[in-house]
C-alpha cells in the first residue's frame, strides 16, 4: 500500500512526505493547521471555558471542541475539515490565520460576540462551502478576496455591523444559494452583477442602508425564491423584468421606491408574500396577484400595499378565501374595510327606521366598516367599487363609518358587491334581529 502511494506522488512530495514521516507517528494533525488553530484560540475569548480542552497536545486525536477532521490526504497526517463554534459566547476577534485551512468546508461562528473586521485571508480558503459568521459585533467593510470562494454554498452574514458596499467580487460565486447580509449597515448600490449567481435562492439584504435603483438584472436569478431588499433607501420605480417563476416572497417594503406596480408583479405561480407597503408607489393597484397562482388549501398569499399613493384598483377585486390584500384603499380576506374610495353623491340621512344619529362624517371619500370580536362570519365583507349606495341611496360625498355593535348576532355582515353597490339584506335597521341604536354607527 505505501508504494502505490508513492507512485503518485512528485519528487518534491515525497522529500516532503519522507521528512515528516517519523514525527507523523508522534503527531497527527499537520503542523500548518496545528499554528494556525493556536493563533485563532490566542485572538479568541472564552469566559466559560469551553475551548478549556484547546490546551492538549494534538487537536485532531484530542477531539478539540468544535474541530473535525479529515486524514484522506496523500501526506499522512490530519486535516482541519470543519470549524464550528457556534453559541459559546466567544468574543476576540477572527484571526488572519484561518486562511491557512485550505481544505476546510465548514467556518462557523455564528451567535458569539465576535467583533472586529473580517480578515481578507478568509477569502483563501478555497475549500470552503459554509461561511457562517451570522449574529455577532463583526463591523468593517466586506474584503473584495472572499468574491474567491468559488464552492460557497451558504454565505452567511447577517446580524453584524458589517458596512460599506457589497464588493462586485461577489459576482464569481456560481454556487452560493444563500446570500445573508440583512440586519447590517451595509450601503450603496446593489451591484446588478450578483445577477450572475444562477444557483441563489435566498437573497437577503434587508435592514441596511442600500440605495440607488432595483437592478433589473435581479430577473436573471432564475433559483430565486425569497428576495428581501426591505428597510433600505432604494428609490425609483419597480423593474418590469419578471422575477424568477420559483419565487415565494417579495419583500420590498420601507423603501422610497414610486411608480406603478409593473404588470410583470403579478402571476406569480408560487408566491406567498408580497410586500410593498411604505413607499410612494403609485398609479391602479392590480387586482390579479392571485393569476396563475396554484393555491392549495395549506397555501396563502398576502399581498400588503399600506402606506403608498395608490389612486384607484383595476377590475374587480374578489380574490379566493386564501388571498388576503391589505391596503389603505382596500382590506379584503378580513374583516375590516378601510378606506375605500366611493362616489361623491349627495344624500340625506334615511328617515327610516334608521336613527339619523346613526350617520357620522368621517372625511371625504372614506368609508370603513368593522366588526366587532364577538361576530361571527362565514363570509369576508366585500367591498369593491367606486360607486357605492346603502338602502338603495347613493353615499354622501362625507361618506360614513359604520361599526355593527358589539355581540350582534349574526351569522353573515352585510356584503357589499359589484360596479353599483347595495347593502343586501333587510332595508331596515332591525335587519339582523336587534334594532341599531346610534352608538351601533
Amino acid at each position: 500500500m505505501e508504494s502505490l502511494t508513492f507512485a503518485f506522488l512528485g519528487l518534491d512530495q515525497l522529500v516532503e512526505f519522507e521528512k515528516n514521516r517519523g514525527s507523523a507517528k508522534n503527531q497527527c494533525t499537520d503542523n500548518g493547521s496545528m499554528n494556525a488553530l493556536k493563533a485563532v484560540h490566542r485572538q479568541l475569548i472564552d469566559p466559560l471555558g469551553r475551548l478549556k480542552n484547546w490546551r492538549k497536545k494534538d487537536p485532531c486525536t484530542s477531539l478539540w471542541t468544535g474541530l473535525f477532521c479529515t486524514n484522506t490526504t496523500y501526506d499522512g497526517y490530519y486535516h482541519v475539515k470543519e470549524l464550528r463554534l457556534l453559541n459559546m459566547n466567544l468574543s476576540g476577534t477572527l484571526a488572519p490565520e484561518l486562511g491557512q485551512f485550505k481544505n476546510m468546508t465548514i467556518l462557523n461562528f455564528m451567535w458569539n460576540n465576535i467583533s472586529g473586521s473580517i480578515p481578507k485571508e478568509i477569502g483563501s480558503m478555497t475549500s470552503l462551502k459554509l461561511l457562517l459568521l451570522s449574529g455577532n459585533e463583526i463591523s468593517g467593510p466586506l474584503p473584495d478576496e472572499l468574491g474567491n470562494l468559488s464552492k460557497l454554498t451558504k454565505f452567511q452574514l447577517d446580524i453584524n455591523r458589517i458596512s460599506g458596499p457589497i464588493p462586485k467580487s461577489f459576482a464569481y460565486m456560481p454556487n452560493v444559494q444563500h446570500f445573508h447580509m440583512n440586519n447590517n449597515s451595509i450601503s450603496g448600490q446593489i451591484p446588478p452583477e450578483l445577477s450572475n449567481l444562477p444557483s441563489l435562492v435566498h437573497f437577503l439584504l434587508d435592514n441596511n442602508n442600500l440605495s440607488g435603483y432595483l437592478p433589473p438584472e435581479l430577473s436573471m436569478m432564475k433559483s430565486l425564491k425569497i428576495l428581501d431588499l426591505s428597510s433600505n433607501q432604494l428609490s425609483g420605480s419597480i423593474p418590469t423584468n419578471k422575477l424568477s417563476d420559483n419565487i415565494t416572497t417579495i419583500d420590498l417594503s420601507k423603501n422610497k421606491l414610486d411608480g406603478p406596480i409593473p404588470e410583470s408583479f403579478t402571476g406569480f405561480p408560487k408566491l406567498q408574500r408580497l410586500s410593498l407597503e411604505n413607499n410612494s408607489l403609485n398609479g391602479t393597484i392590480p387586482s390579479t396577484f392571485w393569476r396563475n397562482i396554484f393555491l392549495s388549501t395549506e397555501t396563502k398569499l398576502s399581498v400588503n400595499l399600506q402606506h403608498n399613493l395608490f389612486s384607484n384598483l383595476s377590475g374587480s377585486l374578489y380574490p379566493p378565501s386564501n388571498v388576503t390584500i391589505i391596503s389603505s384603499m382596500v382590506t379584503t380576506q378580513a374583516t375590516c374595510i378601510k378606506p375605500l374610495r366611493v362616489s361623491s353623491s349627495i344624500v340625506d340621512p334615511p328617515q327610516n327606521s334608521l336613527d339619523h344619529h346613526a350617520w357620522k362624517s368621517l372625511g371625504h371619500h372614506a368609508w370603513q366598516v368593522t366588526r366587532p370580536p364577538c361576530m361571527e362570519v362565514t363570509r369576508p365583507t366585500c367591498l369593491a367599487s367606486h360607486s357605492a349606495t346603502m338602502l338603495g341611496r347613493p353615499l354622501d360625498q362625507h361618506a360614513w363609518k359604520v361599526t355593527w355593535s358589539p355581540c350582534m348576532e349574526s351569522t353573515r355582515p352585510p356584503c357589499l358587491v359589484g360596479d353599483s353597490t347595495t347593502m343586501h339584506g333587510n332595508h331596515s335597521a332591525n335587519m339582523l334581529s336587534k334594532s341599531l341604536n346610534h352608538h351601533a354607527w
